[in-house]
């Protein structure tokens, strides 16, 4: 397994031209480590470990470049999925670490196989909410879809759950289509 980025911690780093402090770790996995930013309170980052940072930084860039329209957040105030927002650079040697993402307040949210055994349960749920939940992820998914991404990291830690409300998070493993390549 890959260990994560070494902890950035109080390191400066570069947000879309902006230089900005790190601040505390907010979570770690596979992929790479997830940071607050002092002083922002509606974005995070995450950073990845240097072995994979080359293979990112074009993938990154590119669905930087292709935000795809969220008509949920607007309508519900939750998205429908995290996407990266910007690209986080070393400042000093212009090194690709990560991107810049809206941060969601995870205390609203379940991820999908505790919901589905915890509030889902069969004998104490409705029909109707079992098939609401799953009827947002499909829509999730074909908005997604219809945009010229695919999902491609679709595990039950990355389906985040808030009433019949879905949000998918760890969007930077999901397929982008850009201009020139996929």
């Amino acid at each position: 397994m890959t260990e994560p980025t070494d902890d950035l911690t109080g390191e400066t780093v570069c947000v879309d031209g902006t230089d900005r402090t790190v601040g505390p770790e907010l979570g770690s996995g596979r992929e790479g480590t997830v940071y607050g930013l002092e002083g922002v309170d509606d974005r995070v980052i995450k950073a990845f470990p240097e072995e994979k940072q080359p293979a990112k930084d074009r993938k990154i860039s590119a669905m930087v470049d292709a935000q795809p329209t969220d008509p949920n957040r607007n309508a519900t105030g939750l998205p429908a999925f995290v996407w990266p927002t910007g690209v986080v650079h070393d400042p000093n040697a212009g090194a690709f670490l990560g991107y810049a993402m809206p941060k969601i307040d995870l205390s609203q949210f379940v991820e999908a196989q505790k919901h589905a055994r915890d509030a889902l349960e069969w004998d104490d749920s409705d029909t109707d909410t079992r098939a609401e939940t799953a009827l947002n992820l499909a829509a999730t998914m074909g908005l997604l879809h219809a945009q010229g991404n695919a999902v491609g990291d679709l595990n039950h830690d990355n389906v985040l759950v808030s009433g019949t409300h879905v949000t998918l998070i760890d969007c930077d493993g999901f397929h982008v289509s850009g201009p020139t390549e996929e």
